[in-house]
C-alpha cells in the first residue's frame, strides 16, 4: 500500500472518528512534506551550524 493511500485512511479516521493518534500521525506526515520540500535540490552535506 503506497504512503498517499495510507494517507487518506488517516484523513477518514480524522474526518470520522477525531482520532488523537491520526491527527498526530497526519501532523508527523506534514512534517517530513515539509522536511522534504525544504532541502529538495540541495546537495549532501554538513548540516547548517555544525563546526568543521
Amino acid at each position: 500500500m503506497g504512503l498517499r493511500r495510507r494517507l487518506r485512511r488517516f484523513v477518514k479516521r480524522v474526518e470520522l472518528k477525531g482520532s488523537p493518534i491520526a491527527e498526530e500521525m497526519l501532523r508527523q506526515i506534514a512534517l517530513l512534506y515539509h522536511i522534504e520540500k525544504t532541502v529538495r535540490g540541495q546537495t549532501p552535506g554538513r548540516p547548517p551550524g555544525r563546526p568543521t
